[in-house]
């Protein structure tokens, strides 16, 4: 079985693992041994940021393998970039002797913030120990390489549009922000910053509630046609 297991759960501003300076690290006990495949690190956007921008954000780091004696094996050195996504993915860098019941995440650099950094969520991605991966999974979370069994998500009902009731709340976030985008009559720069920023919030609500990747392009597609549509009709730009 392949499967995926979290470090934080919850993404809300403030609501991290913070610690003093731009190093540190922290050791993950994992509830059974894995054969780690992937990392995926997670930090808000600007967008939802109270101070308005992300230098407390990871940059460079590292994250080990630890086994039962403490001894450590490095799966790689990656760069967590706040111009991407708010989650990125990130790949195991070299074959591995041994599964994992421990994972070491270690902070080399943040993106300038001298007092603090915060890490959101780090997503461990991998194979159960003991397991062939061969079992069939009907439906997954839109990553094209890898299904994530982590929690069942209950879908709720739909109304005419097709949507279910999380998907039309993402939109009517949507429709809110490019309300106040119309009151505060931004510039072009300001216009692009926030449609980049709505997008990733939108992207966000549904990965949260396990939408599909086809149906999440869709309502990707829609929120993005929805946007232009009303900075046509109130001439914004961006």
């Amino acid at each position: 079985m392949v499967m995926a297991l979290y470090f934080q759960h919850r993404i809300a501003p403030g609501n991290c693992w913070a610690f003093q300076g731009s190093q540190g690290h922290v050791v993950i006990r994992l509830p059974v041994e894995v054969w780690p495949t992937a990392f995926s690190v997670w930090h808000i956007s600007e967008a939802v940021s109270t101070s308005g921008e992300v230098s407390d954000a990871p940059k460079d780091f590292a994250v080990f393998g630890v086994d039962e004696a403490g001894a450590e094996t490095l799966l790689g050195t990656f760069t967590y970039d706040v111009n991407k996504m708010i989650a990125q993915t990130f790949h195991v860098q070299r074959q591995l002797p041994k599964t994992f019941r421990y994972i070491k995440f270690q902070v080399e650099s943040n993106w300038g913030n001298p007092e603090y950094t915060c890490v959101y969520r780090v997503q461990v991605h991998g194979k159960r120990a003991g397991q062939d991966g061969d079992r069939q999974v009907e439906r997954d979370r839109g990553n094209p390489e890898y299904t994530c069994v982590y929690r069942v998500q209950v879908y709720r009902k739909r109304d005419e549009s097709g949507l279910s009731e999380a998907e039309l709340e993402s939109l009517r976030k949507a429709q809110g922000w490019l309300e106040q985008m119309r009151q505060l009559k931004e510039t072009e720069d300001q216009v692009s910053a926030a449609k980049r920023n709505i997008l990733q919030a939108v992207t966000l609500a549904l990965e949260e509630h396990g939408v599909q990747e086809e149906k999440r392009e869709e309502i990707l597609h829609f929120t993005q046609t929805a946007m232009e549509k009303v900075l046509e009709n109130y001439h914004l730009t961006g």
